[in-house]
């Protein structure tokens, strides 16, 4: 249920995405080339909003504690702030390119609409996960030899996708007598089996995002506590359940962040190859331009931050082992 709801949830982001970007190029066909990207940033912003929304409610208790309520109250907060300016953004665009009245009707109360179910699906969600029997899967997801599968199942994804492409692009170039060169066929093969394998990436390292939220018992505010700990560095006092839920968090952390590092650095890769791409093609706009620069500031920015943290959190894991015994429960002091 849980992958179900997942996969609807990116169907329908996605959906409501291209269905604005479809809506708003079809209505306004004349408008100047300045407001077409705050448009599009606009309607990313009203559509992967709720998004979070939901996701938080469906993922973690939100309302176990105080610091979980505070720490939802403060990402609600800045998607709705997010919201209202996306909505001034969508009626300056409307007014510059002088597009009917019911389009930025539509898109708004698309977005009021969006914004409430979000948040009511995921709640309903997460308490239903609730409900559901836990298994401590805490060994099993970080066992050697599931890692090494997990990462086998990547590399083999790669390779496959790569074929694909390479048979997929060659035939169509010779279906349609283009002279498409060599190495313009082997970038469109890399581009979708770098896609192929962050996708298997993301599904095959959910066990570890599951084992990382049950750590902390799927209390947002303690998970929050713990990363603090055992990610940063800080010296927060903590009680003995926690105590034992920070070595939890830890073994799966410096595994599950490993894994979250390698799809965005799987995606990322992607998406500048398909800049190179349109760089081939001519000169490229400047949007493209500036995206590409900013994917390889954030891949030059975050990459040693993840190091850091994979690093700390196999030294706590190590330095605290003994605070677990085989079941992952305290051991007596």
């Amino acid at each position: 249920m849980r992958v179900v709801a997942f996969i609807v949830s990116i169907l329908v982001a996605t959906a409501a995405l291209l269905g604005g970007v479809v809506l708003i190029v079809r209505a306004t066909p004349d408008a100047d080339p300045w407001v077409g990207p705050l448009a599009t940033f606009a309607l990313t912003v009203l559509v992967y909003g709720p998004l979070l929304l939901g996701s938080l409610n469906a993922y973690w208790d939100v309302r176990r504690t105080e610091e979980s309520r505070r720490y939802y109250r403060w990402w609600f907060w800045i998607v709705v702030g997010l919201d209202v300016l996306a909505a001034v953004s969508i009626v300056v665009f409307s007014v510059a390119a002088a597009s009917p009245v019911w389009v930025p009707v539509v898109i708004l109360g698309g977005a009021a609409l969006l914004l409430t179910l979000a948040v009511v699906v995921g709640r309903r969600l997460g308490a239903r996960d609730e409900r559901r029997p836990r298994g401590d899967q805490l060994l099993s997801v970080i066992d050697d030899a599931q890692i090494r599968r997990r990462i086998l199942i990547v590399a083999l994804t790669f390779v496959i996708a790569m074929a694909a492409g390479l048979v997929v692009t060659t035939l169509l170039a010779l279906a349609e007598s283009t002279s498409e060169s060599p190495g313009r066929l082997v970038l469109f093969a890399l581009q979708f089996a770098f896609l192929a394998a962050t996708f298997a990436a993301i599904i095959v390292a959910r066990p570890l995002t599951l084992a990382l939220r049950e750590s902390a018992g799927r209390d947002l505010g303690l998970v929050r506590k713990l990363a603090r700990v055992v990610l940063r560095g800080q010296d927060i006092a903590l009680a003995p359940d926690e105590r034992v839920a920070a070595v939890r968090y830890a073994v799966v952390a410096r595994t599950a962040l490993g894994f979250q590092l390698g799809y965005s650095t799987l995606l990322y890769v992607a998406l500048l190859l398909q800049y190179l791409g349109v760089l081939i093609d001519g000169q490229p706009p400047l949007f493209y331009t500036v995206l590409a620069l900013a994917l390889v500031v954030v891949l030059v920015v975050c990459y040693p931050i993840f190091i850091v943290r994979i690093r700390r959190a196999a030294r706590y894991a190590q330095e605290h082992a003994a605070l677990l015994d085989a079941d992952g429960e305290l051991q007596p002091s």
